[in-house]
Order: C-alpha cells, then sequence, then structure tokens
C-alpha cells in the first residue's frame, strides 16, 4: 500500500475522469487524499479517499476566471496567482504528507512544480490534449488568434523569478501554466483521436475513455421517444448561464420547432430557472441536470461545446456531432472532431438557426459521421480507461521501486 495525494483542478470535466481511476487505486489499497476546492466535494461522496481543500480564496478566483475568461491569454494573471498561492501550499503537504508518489491534474502546475521543489515521483492526468513542447504556441494562437508567444516574453518574467529565487526552480516554461507533465502522464483519450497522437514518447499512457456507472440524480423515460431522431444539446458546466447561453437556447428553438422528427434533449444547468425560458417547442425537453452517460447511449446527434469530457463520452458511445467551440481548448477538440470526421465544427459566427439545421441534417445524413465516431469510440473502449490507468499505476510503482 501506498500513500499518494491526488492534485485536482478545478472543474467537472476534469474530475469526473478521475473518479473511477480513484476507486479503482482505493480498493487495491492505495491510500489517497484528494486535494479539491469547495463545492465539488459531492463527486467524491462514498469514496474511501480523503479530502482537503484548497486555500479558499481559490474559489473566487476560479468563479472570476469563468465568469471573465474566454481564452488562454485572459487566463494568464488568473493562472499566475492561483499558482502563487497554490505552490506553497502544495510543498507544505508534501512535505507534511510524506507521500510515495502524488497524481496531478496536467493543468496543476502548482502540483508539478512542489515535485520539482521535493523530488517526488510524480503522475500526471491529462484530461484535455497534450500537447507537443513544438506545437504549444501555435494552438495557442489558434485558440486566441492572437501571438502568445510575445505576451509570454513580455509578462511571465515574474514568474519564473519567483520559482528560482524561492525554490531553486529553473525550468519554468510558459506552457507550464496550461500544460503539465509528470514522470508519467496518462491521456484520457486514444492515439488515434488525439492530435499527432504517434509522436508522444512512451512516458505518455493513453488510456481511453475513464467511464465507469456514475451517481446521477435524474432519470430520463425515452419510450416516448423511439419513433424520433434525438438531439441532445449541453454547454457543459462553464457557459450554461449567462447571455450567450439563453441566445443559443433560442438558435436552438428555431433550428429544429419545425422538425417534427427530431427530439430534442437540452441540458441548461443547475443555476437556470427553466420557467423564466419563453417559447419552449414542443418538441424540446428541457432539464437542469441530466444524466449524460444515459442520454448519450440515446442519442443520434449531440449538439456541444466541445469539451473535452463531453466529447469523449460522445465518441465513447459512437454519437456524431456538432461543436461550436466558446473557448479555452474546445477549439482544438472541435477542430479534432471535425477532422476524424466524427463530426461538424461550427464557429460562433456562424451560429444561427439556419446553419445550424443544415448541418444537423448533413451530420444525420450521412453515415460517414455515426461510422467515425463509431471506429473513434471503438479505440477509447478496447484502452478501457481507468483500469488501464490504474495499471499503469501500479506498474510505474514497480519500476520507480515505491
Amino acid at each position: 500500500m501506498s500513500k499518494v495525494l491526488f492534485f485536482h483542478f478545478f472543474d467537472t470535466g476534469h474530475i469526473n475522469p478521475t473518479i473511477p481511476l480513484i476507486n479503482e487505486l482505493t480498493s487495491k489499497g492505495e491510500e489517497i487524499i484528494c486535494y479539491i476546492i469547495h463545492g465539488t466535494e459531492i463527486k467524491f461522496n462514498n469514496m474511501n479517499c480523503e479530502i482537503k481543500y484548497y486555500d479558499e480564496r481559490i474559489n473566487s478566483l476560479n468563479a472570476d476566471l469563468h465568469l471573465k475568461v474566454k481564452n488562454f491569454v485572459d487566463a494568464i494573471p488568473y493562472w499566475y496567482k492561483i499558482n502563487i498561492l497554490l505552490i506553497p501550499e502544495a510543498i507544505d503537504e508534501i512535505r507534511k504528507q510524506k507521500p510515495d508518489y502524488i497524481i496531478f491534474d496536467s493543468l496543476c502546475y502548482w502540483a508539478k512544480a512542489a515535485a520539482d521543489a521535493t523530488g517526488i515521483p510524480n503522475i500526471s492526468s491529462s484530461t484535455i490534449f497534450p500537447s507537443l513542447t513544438e506545437d504549444f504556441v501555435s494552438y495557442c494562437n489558434i485558440l486566441t488568434n492572437t501571438n502568445i508567444e510575445n505576451f509570454y516574453n513580455n509578462d511571465l518574467t515574474e514568474m519564473s523569478d519567483f520559482l528560482y529565487s524561492k525554490y531553486g526552480i529553473d525550468n519554468f516554461q510558459p506552457y507550464n501554466l496550461f500544460s503539465n507533465y509528470g514522470d508519467m502522464t496518462l491521456v484520457y483519450t486514444s492515439v488515434q483521436f488525439q492530435p499527432k497522437g504517434n509522436l508522444f514518447d512512451r512516458s505518455f499512457r493513453f488510456v481511453g475513455t475513464s467511464i465507469s456507472g456514475r451517481a446521477e440524480d435524474h432519470s430520463i423515460s425515452f419510450d416516448k421517444y423511439s419513433d424520433k431522431k434525438l438531439i441532445y444539446t449541453s454547454l457543459g458546466t462553464l457557459f450554461n448561464n449567462d447571455e450567450f447561453a439563453y441566445a443559443f437556447y433560442n438558435i436552438c428553438f428555431d433550428a429544429f420547432k419545425n422538425e417534427s422528427n427530431y427530439q430534442v434533449i437540452m441540458s441548461v444547468g443547475n443555476q437556470t430557472n427553466i420557467a423564466e425560458i419563453k417559447g419552449i417547442p414542443d418538441n424540446f425537453a428541457l432539464y437542469n441536470h441530466v444524466p449524460q452517460l444515459d442520454v448519450l447511449k440515446k442519442t443520434d446527434l449531440f449538439i456541444t461545446h466541445g469539451g473535452m469530457n463531453s466529447v469523449n463520452e460522445a465518441l465513447y458511445f459512437g454519437v456524431p456531432m456538432i461543436a461550436f467551440p466558446i473557448g479555452l481548448d474546445q477549439p482544438l477538440v472541435a477542430r479534432q472532431v471535425e477532422n476524424v470526421n466524427a463530426g461538424l465544427m461550427l464557429s460562433l459566427n456562424d451560429l444561427s438557426p439556419t446553419e445550424l439545421n443544415d448541418k444537423s441534417t448533413q451530420v444525420l445524413s450521412n453515415t460517414i459521421y455515426k461510422t467515425s465516431s463509431e471506429q473513434i469510440g471503438h479505440t477509447l473502449k478496447t484502452h478501457e480507461g481507468y483500469l488501464t490507468a490504474a495499471e499503469e499505476i501500479l506498474q510505474f510503482k514497480s519500476k520507480n521501486q515505491i
């Protein structure tokens, strides 16, 4: 049995794939302490792990990040503040808890920096596409439509100086704010879906989609939809309670209200008052929350913001998509959905009722999208997700004599 510290990033899409992995590891005798923000502890109910919370100031920084930030450039000041707070905390926890190894989300630079400062064996958990170092700046330029390299060169010297003067860390690079890899990195997708997947070295282990039976608090009867094409729409957990969200709902209403052969299930988030949404067509069913895995099993088309976790789950069940990225890494994910013919990408500038209806008809009427999604889904399933991840961790322990 080993003692493990697991440093989580803050969002549901980053936490969900790790839940079955933690359960699998604790069932094999690992003692795990999970570091999270307040408000996400419900994900860890009935689990055999200890919960510790990050500095409470992180909650307000994270809330501001979600309200004000749509791209990586705008995120940099928040990531900087978060890391300045959490690097000392992570180092102190490692020295206090004396774990045998740590696991950290690939966005958690504070944990990677703490591992470098203490020399602890470490494993990165990547719920987003990892990027080759030489590709990172070009990816950021795609995601932000700006020359992010100039921004880095001008504004991140302070972070590098802080790390070197206080902890002797001299290997900080700008991409560390967004992309961090460990002695081993677990990636929750397949080589076939990962951009340039065949170019990553053996320290990256592509384990497939990490899915197990999630505890859900809502069930939907699909019997009444059996004679219709089922379309499922969701903006994920971050973007479903602002002006864009309500505009998007109305675009969907106008796109499909006259399509009697379509039934649309729309997940609008727990903070949305459905009673205040006007003009809901008869062929729409709106829910604050849906059991996404159950819905995807029945879905013919998924209209998504392109969050990595949602896309992986859709591919797992062979569901073709229309992906309209809103921000952060979503443009890269949406592009890859289109690159592998698992669906189409629709830019926000082109998002209209007519365009959405046309793209939906194209995806539903052309079998290449369904077939390609099923083929990628097969690669995700054969990797066995959290079971493979757990086995890789045990082999890592053996190799490093932990």
